[in-house]
């Protein structure tokens, strides 16, 4: 139980502001009164911290699984090798054994077929929990896409519509925005194309 409380400590520490990649200088919005809301965007302080707690647990519940999928892979790794190197190299082992030699040869036979056992292994399981988890270390950018809409649909009421149809392109195309935002926002931004 220590060890998730330090993951998760450790993790929390790692959190970055993802909302500077996407807002501008005054100098910009001052330019573009559309670009106002960009400044606007402030989070309130409950949001914030139900954010960060959030990214916390995601990132250590997300990388707790990650390492235990890993110690799992070495653990599978150690006795499928050993395993198949004993049962193939048994012949050797008990030739060797009754020779009265060093058994050189025998941990050599089992040596290469445990590497070669371990090989043909599928996927490791510390990889699938990694790419499982995905979700899990994501930051909420709801907020975010919710403020970029907002300057789209001032650009669309403005009647600026090659403006508007890049800034939802924007959104619809950032990796981060796509994949982490929710359902509800998603469809919203689905919605702003629509109208």
């Amino acid at each position: 139980m220590r060890i998730f409380f330090i993951i998760l400590l450790l993790s929390s520490c790692s959190y970055k502001n993802h909302e500077e990649r996407y807002f501008v200088k005054s100098a910009e919005i001052s330019a573009d009164n559309c670009l106002q809301y960009l400044s606007e965007s402030e989070q309130n302080p409950l949001t914030k911290f139900y954010e960060l707690t959030k990214e916390g647990v995601g990132h250590g519940t997300s990388y707790l699984l990650t390492g235990m999928g890993y110690a799992s892979d070495i653990a599978i790794y150690v006795v499928a090798g050993i395993g198949a190197g004993i049962t193939i190299c048994s012949p050797i082992i008990l030739a060797e054994a009754a020779a009265s030699n060093s058994g050189t040869v025998s941990g050599e036979c089992i040596a290469k077929v445990g590497e070669e056992a371990v090989r043909h292994l599928p996927e490791s399981l510390g990889q699938k929990a990694y790419k499982t988890t995905k979700s899990l270390r994501c930051p909420e950018v709801d907020h975010i896409s919710q403020t970029l809409r907002r300057v789209a649909s001032c650009y669309k009421k403005k009647n600026k519509i090659k403006k508007f149809q890049q800034q939802v392109k924007a959104i619809r195309e950032d990796d981060l925005i796509s994949f982490c935002s929710s359902n509800k926002e998603k469809k919203k931004v689905q919605n702003l194309l629509s109208r």
